[in-house]
């Protein structure tokens, strides 16, 4: 998530009317009448024009950056060297393996009147990412397959939650990780924090499941979860090779939820 709409979210709607009509009022204040009104006809003009511009195609739509068009689906890849068919899109899942999913929660949200300007919430967000750090320079070890940008909730005018998804091969992967130097320092850190800092809070769900009971299915989507997943390999001189998830886009294995989970198919199965 990038840093404008952290900003942008720190402050309701009516705070940035607010914000808007007090420089418009130094504006009138400081410049002669008839210019200040130059900066809001401006950006205006520049808005309405470069909405029309995108409309009839004269200039790129940047909501679609990053979007993949088409319906596809994210495997695991094999862990054996991958063939040049399994870096590549496919419609066949020939160069994939079942595997276990374990998908852990992460939250992390301010109470304090600055939100996530407040003290200490550079802090947490520094041991946050040192620990995403940790776990993806040690996938083998950990069983760390990859995670989501921070995303924000909703349910608030302002100073939402932040929440990150992250994927792992097993709990116990994860507890691995958790009995591990950066995770110990950021939660011990955390113990005395919250106790200076009771404005901050966190929260974790974790869910497990087994191969053949998790699938996924985007569509004119920006890639995000397990679309973004990453996996060591072993190359045929040993070495190991980080490679993403096998996308598929077509085929058998595309048809419905059943399909994607690798439950053998019936005529009768609806699309899904």
């Amino acid at each position: 998530m990038g840093l404008q709409a952290l900003i942008r979210d720190e402050l309701s709607l009516s705070s940035w009317l607010i914000v808007g009509g007090t420089l418009q009022a130094l504006a009138t204040t400081v410049l002669p009448r008839r210019f200040a009104l130059i900066p809001i006809a401006f950006l205006a003009t520049w808005g309405l024009t470069s909405l029309a511009l995108t409309l009839i195609g004269y200039k790129t739509n940047s909501r679609l950056d990053g979007v993949r068009q088409g319906r596809f689906s994210a495997l695991m890849p094999s862990s054996s060297t991958p063939s040049p068919s399994e870096k590549e899109d496919s419609t066949n899942d020939e160069d994939t393996t079942p595997g276990d999913v374990t998908l852990f929660i992460l939250g992390v949200t301010s109470t304090h009147p600055l939100g996530k300007l407040a003290p200490g919430m550079r802090d947490i967000g520094a041991h946050f990412q040192g620990m995403l750090n940790e776990a993806a320079a040690n996938r083998t070890k950990y069983g760390f397959l990859g995670s989501s940008p921070p995303m924000l909730c909703t349910d608030s005018s302002s100073s939402n939650a932040l929440i990150t998804l992250t994927y792992w091969r097993s709990p116990q992967h994860l507890r691995e990780f958790n009995s591990g130097p950066t995770h110990t320092a950021g939660l011990r850190w955390y113990a005395k924090a919250s106790k200076k800092y009771p404005h901050i809070g966190i929260m974790h769900e974790l869910y497990s499941a087994k191969a053949g009971g998790w699938e996924n299915v985007q569509h004119n989507f920006r890639p995000m979860g397990m679309s973004l997943t990453k996996y060591p390999i072993v190359q045929e001189d040993g070495q190991e090779e980080i490679v993403g998830a096998k996308i598929l886009t077509g085929g058998p294995r595309m048809a419905n939820m059943k399909a994607r989970m690798g439950v053998k198919l019936r005529s009768d199965d609806e699309e899904l």
